[in-house]
């Protein structure tokens, strides 16, 4: 096995560790068995980690890690997705035109994702009107269902 199957194989191992959140930001140079990695990692943690993945890796001599731990900061209207639901849940029973107990929600990366089913249009409309608004929330899919009540069976 060459260097460069190597080096294949260490890219591989990058994307397969789980913990390893951006592989395709860590370079891997590798010489006589020897890897150098380099680029940005987001934690400690998932520094050490991708250097235990190489080091596992048939034929890796030995492993130099020049990899840098950067700390992303959140932008001040940047929220959390546990924040974000837990607001548009408020949101949704505090509005009265929107039914209780009908409407579920998810919220991935700051766009909220809405669905279940209502009988009139204006409900659908009021529910998306309720969660649009609130603080760090980047987009929202409505995929309430209108149903009307005549026809439920």
């Amino acid at each position: 096995m060459n260097d460069f199957d190597v080096k294949h194989n260490v890219e591989s191992a990058l994307v397969w560790e789980l913990s390893v959140r951006k592989p395709e930001k860590i370079a891997v140079d590798v010489k006589d068995g020897v890897v150098t990695l380099t680029g940005y990692v987001e934690s400690e943690i998932e520094k050490m980690d991708a250097e235990r993945a190489v080091a596992g890796v048939s034929r890796v001599k030995a492993v130099v890690s020049e990899l840098q731990v950067q700390v992303r900061v959140p932008s001040p209207d940047e929220r959390a997705d546990e924040e974000i639901a837990r607001d548009a849940v408020n949101a949704l029973e505090s509005t009265s035109s929107v039914p209780k107990d009908k409407i579920k929600l998810t919220v991935d990366k700051g766009t909220i994702t809405l669905q279940g089913t209502v009988a009139w249009q204006f409900e659908r409309t009021a529910a998306e009107d309720a969660v649009k608004p609130l603080p760090g929330v980047k987009g929202v899919s409505n995929l309430i269902e209108i149903r009307p009540s005549f026809l439920a069976a």
